[in-house]
């Protein structure tokens, strides 16, 4: 009955997504004329609305009008706006009402607080349908199993001024009511896992409910690191976790007797499936996940054979972790999430090897042109992209935001008829300027990346951040962790440290304050082997706010201290 139930939501899922997969699919045969509509259908919904009247959207009926009324502007433009929607008057981004903030902890800065209206949450499903819509006919054994759709545990609920309230209770509610209903019904992990407070009470009940489920299907989490952090504690407690399967019980001591009886009804004790959990651990010999018995199966393929897909980020600085991430999983399809921000949803992916795919009905596209200081900047649409051009995106939705420049880069890989086929490449604002050096993520990863391959360096973990020495001055620290045994030897660490810092030297800014010793020359921080880097940084930004299923590791950091929170020492 079980297994009934579970392919009957899938199939039920997968129907709901046919419409408006099929409208995606005619949209990019006439992408200009598509995202006019959905322009001027914003436009008209909201030209009584304080914005829409002081930009004149009543009299706004070509696209060219538009763009000539209102002048393209990141979240520092739209915060006085947003400061009176919390503090409880309407009309003023949007005509429809405001449902809540959902807060942001995206790369570029601090908290931000994005308003979400009915219409906005529509437009998000307008790219979901078509990326769920692939996944099931591209891996038809997805019908048969469950899906692992990360939920994060749930910062305590907060209201604005005006009474709106600041969060999603569960991710699951970016989604509409009925593909929300049966999301639940195929979840391996239930929503009310969420409800721990406690992180590593949080991390083992969900290690818990993904072994308990042997017919999942998808795993679908942000940040890679995510899920190799569940990982972790499965082999650190697989004792406990089999007990707890066999016995359907939660024997953490950390997890509230009130969260214990909500679920462990969610649990049914199953001693086979905890006998098959034992003997593929016990198989391995003590051996890592990635290593791979004599069928050529890792781990975590044999606890989940009826796995078809990985989707988790891919692109930009979350590659490095992508890739440690496939080899846990060298047989089953892992792909790159497309583009989805906190402000709207620009993309979903159309094959691993192709990129990600403009959610042409999501939202108004521009695209303002990458190019060097010298050339003029030109702001194109997306019928007008050429392949192989970087790209800064900006966003016009039905949340309240009109040109909105998001600060996401992209690069167009290809095309599908005319619609736009794209990768993401990095946040043009995530950046770190201490003291006038002005070094972008991107070209941190490029650098450290040439040095790392220079010198045969296999890294588990990485990250460039500035700190006070002990000379009581400033200096950028590369925290490093070697994935071989042994280590990196502090000589090979410290020539390593001086190429990167050579190689940034190419960024003027970064150079003449080395010159002028507002920048001490790198040094290398070298974390400890048997240590969990990933772990700490996300325990350092879940206690800082963010929420630990949206949190971005950063290869470049603003952050201070993290001497303090890694475990090694500097050479």
């Amino acid at each position: 009955m079980r297994r009934i139930l579970v392919i009957g939501a899938n199939i039920l899922w997968f129907l709901s997504t046919l419409i408006s997969s099929r409208r995606w699919n005619r949209a990019t045969r006439n992408v200009a004329q598509v995202q006019k509509k959905v322009l001027l259908d914003i436009v008209r919904r909201n030209r009584s609305t304080a914005f829409g009247k002081e930009h004149g959207f009543g009299t706004v009926t070509t696209v060219e009008k538009y763009r000539d009324s209102v002048t393209p502007k990141p979240y520092e433009g739209f915060e006085p706006s947003i400061a009176r929607i919390a503090d409880g008057e309407i009309g003023v981004l949007t005509e429809e009402p405001v449902k809540l903030f959902e807060p942001s902890s995206g790369t570029s800065g601090g908290k931000k607080l994005i308003p979400y209206t009915g219409s906005l949450q529509k437009e998000f499903q307008a790219g979901i349908d078509p990326w769920i819509n692939r996944l099931y006919r591209g891996h038809p054994g997805m019908f048969f199993g469950k899906a692992y759709w990360s939920i994060a545990p749930v910062a305590d609920m907060d209201f604005t001024k005006g009474g709106l309230p600041v969060g999603f209770a569960t991710d699951s509610e970016y989604l509409g009511s009925l593909q929300r209903s049966v999301v639940e019904t195929v979840m391996a992990v239930p929503k009310e896992v969420s409800l721990l407070r406690d992180v590593e009470a949080f991390r083992y009940v969900t290690a818990l409910f993904l072994l308990a489920t042997r017919d999942l299907a998808l795993i679908s989490v942000w940040h890679p690191s995510f899920l190799t952090l569940l990982f972790e504690v499965m082999e650190l407690n697989v004792e406990r976790l089999v007990r707890d399967v066999a016995n359907g019980t939660i024997a953490d001591d950390r997890v509230t007797n009130e969260s214990r009886v909500i679920l462990e009804k969610k649990l049914r004790p199953d001693a086979k499936r905890a006998d098959e959990i034992g003997r593929v651990f016990l198989s391995r010999k003590g051996k890592i996940g990635t290593w791979k018995n004599d069928r050529g199966k890792t781990l975590y393929e044999e606890l989940w054979p009826k796995l078809r897909v990985v989707s988790c980020w891919g692109d930009a600085q979350a590659g490095h972790f992508f890739d440690r991430l496939r080899t846990y999983f060298p047989s089953t399809y892992c792909e790159p999430k497309g583009l989805i921000a906190t402000e709207g949803f620009i993309s979903f992916p159309v094959g691993e090897e192709c990129g990600s795919a403009l959610s042409l009905r999501s939202h108004f596209f521009e695209f303002r042109e990458v190019v060097g200081s010298d050339t003029a900047e030109r702001i194109l649409l997306a019928h007008e992209l050429r392949k192989g051009r970087k790209y800064e995106v900006l966003l016009t939705t039905s949340g309240g935001f009109y040109r909105y420049d998001l600060g996401d880069i992209v690069e167009v890989s290809g095309f599908q008829a005319q619609c736009p086929v794209m990768r993401f490449v990095g946040k043009e604002s995530s950046f770190v300027d201490v003291c006038g050096e002005k070094l972008s993520e991107s070209e941190v990863t490029e650098v450290a990346r040439r040095v790392f391959m220079k010198y045969g360096v296999a890294v588990d973990f990485w990250m460039l951040a500035p700190e006070v020495t002990d000379a009581d001055t400033i200096g950028y620290t590369l925290f490093l962790k070697d994935r071989s045994g042994p280590g990196i030897p502090e000589d090979t660490a410290r020539i390593i440290g001086g190429e990167i810092d050579i190689g940034l030297g190419h960024n003027f800014h970064y150079s003449l304050c080395r010159k002028l010793d507002q920048l001490q020359r790198i040094r290398v921080f070298m974390i400890r082997s048997g240590s969990d880097p990933a772990g700490q940084y996300l325990d350092r930004c879940h206690r800082e706010g963010q929420r630990l299923g949206n949190i971005k590791p950063r290869v470049l950091h603003p952050g201070w201290d993290w001497g303090k929170v890694f475990l090694g020492t500097y050479v």
